[in-house]
């Protein structure tokens, strides 16, 4: 725009529906930063003149489309409770601050960090048997899960049911 921002010059950054979801006054910055929480299209605009009792003008806007870095994203569908499970993955840049989790529900069970664009690694499998979801995830998101694997996990083929059964003496 030429001459460097105003008093109350603004940027936001607005959803592909139009909800703005944050903003940054511009006076005495070079550059202004905003996480997005998922793929997506996304608009920043750059408004003059706003201020606490005014929206200000829109006299720029910059549309951005984000698209989602997993590019594979697996692992084993069944695994014995006790034993280890593998995930893979496969992104398209270099991840920061993602992590593959463990879950049963919103309870994280294990976690390891994924550092690398390629890779995988070995989780613990719980010794109670059931769905479980292993997740790719990533820490600056709103949903933060950025793929999902189901997980069923069963008994040792050698494992008896344990019954109980009560009887009045």
């Amino acid at each position: 725009l030429g001459g460097g921002a105003r008093e109350w010059d603004y940027v936001s950054i607005e959803s592909g529906d139009g909800a703005r979801f944050g903003w940054s006054w511009c006076r005495d910055k070079e550059d202004v930063a905003f996480r997005v929480g998922s793929a997506g299209e996304y608009s920043f605009r750059y408004y003059i003149d706003g201020g606490y009792l005014s929206s200000g003008v829109c006299v720029e806007t910059l549309r951005l489309r984000v698209v989602n870095p997993v590019r594979s994203f697996s692992c084993d569908e069944t695994a014995t409770a006790g034993e280890s499970v593998n995930a893979t993955w496969q992104l398209s840049c270099v991840p920061v601050g993602c992590t593959c989790v463990l879950r049963l529900g919103s309870t994280k069970l294990a976690e390891r960090c994924v550092i690398e664009a390629e890779g995988g690694a070995g989780m613990p499998v719980p010794r109670s048997p059931g769905a479980y979801q292993v997740t790719l995830q990533g820490t600056g998101s709103r949903s933060s899960i950025l793929s999902s694997q189901q997980l069923n996990v069963v008994l040792p083929p050698d494992c008896q049911p344990f019954r109980l059964s009560l009887s009045p003496v």
